[in-house]
């Protein structure tokens, strides 16, 4: 153990020993500062961490703090990750817009829960890397970040690259589930959806695509994705890709209302097709019949 001054004349501890060696040769090791990356500011601190570093080297689970970038970490992380592609990639995003622009080039050893937890906030406050640059992300995506960056530090606390997870969220404080609970949802009725549809036949030239949200329940990805060989124009009949009609078109899925004045429900998710048929005809008294939904997609 030592003592030290800092430049403004602040007295400091540190510590240093000698870890085995497998070729008997001496390799001493001096820390300044212990695993949250914090100076010891008493003697009988450093004399306590002193004497943990000589248990864990003795039993040979001393772990050397890594001085890999975290960027550099993340990246060979990310390659190694057997998940959907789609998955990787959503993750590989996040941390080159949310992660990488904050502690990339920070030492893994050198992460501390207060510098990630501060990380958190900057990008509560002004995180957006998109045409909104500058604003607030949700507490939603930053505890999705904050998911993704406590898995890939747990990979290396398994490697032995660092001693503990410093994203954890009991020390690095993400949002809570509660914070990223999705706002609630107001969804129309059915006859406010009458109104619009009506509308937007007269006025909006994407009416063709208001009218597959509305009969089919599909999301906008899927909606913009759609081709016309995803269609098959005999009513009540999917095409060949996905399940068969019977198992998209559900009874709670064949647009009735999931509670009084609660939304429409369209097919359950992995349906491949369109069916031309509306799935709210019954509800939505001018939807018309199926040759008028393929009038309108036509």
């Amino acid at each position: 153990m030592f003592e030290y001054r800092t430049a403004a004349g602040a007295v400091r501890f540190g510590i240093k020993f000698d870890l085995p060696s497998p070729d008997s040769r001496r390799r001493q090791v001096m820390r300044r500062r212990d695993q949250n990356d914090q100076p010891w500011l008493t003697h009988d601190g450093a004399v306590a961490a002193l004497r943990e570093a000589l248990v864990q080297s003795g039993r040979g689970e001393w772990i050397d703090p890594s001085k890999q970038p975290t960027g550099e970490y993340l990246e060979s992380w990310l390659e190694g990750l057997r998940l959907a592609p789609s998955t990787v990639a959503s993750y590989r995003k996040n941390v080159r817009l949310h992660i990488a622009p904050y502690i990339g080039t920070v030492p893994l050893a050198s992460l501390t829960p207060a510098r990630i937890a501060a990380m958190y906030r900057t990008l509560e406050n002004s995180g957006r890397a998109d045409h909104r640059q500058g604003a607030g992300l949700s507490a939603r995506t930053v505890r999705y970040v904050a998911t993704i960056l406590r898995a890939a530090l747990g990979e290396a606390v398994a490697a032995g690259m660092i001693a503990r997870n410093p994203a954890d969220p009991e020390r690095a404080k993400p949002p809570t589930a509660r914070e990223a609970r999705a706002p609630e949802m107001h969804p129309w009725t059915a006859g406010q959806l009458a109104v619009f549809l009506d509308w937007s036949r007269e006025h909006s030239q994407l009416h063709a695509a208001w009218w597959l949200l509305a009969m089919t329940g599909m999301r906008r990805g899927g909606l913009l994705a759609l081709r016309w060989r995803d269609i098959d124009w005999t009513p009540g009949r999917p095409a060949s890709a996905g399940p068969p009609v019977s198992q998209c078109l559900r009874s709670r899925s064949a647009g009735r209302p999931a509670r009084r004045g609660g939304p429409f429900r369209g097919p359950d998710r992995g349906c491949g097709s369109v069916i031309a048929t509306p799935l709210v005809s019954g509800r939505y008294q001018n939807a018309g019949s199926a040759a008028d939904s393929a009038h309108v997609i036509r």
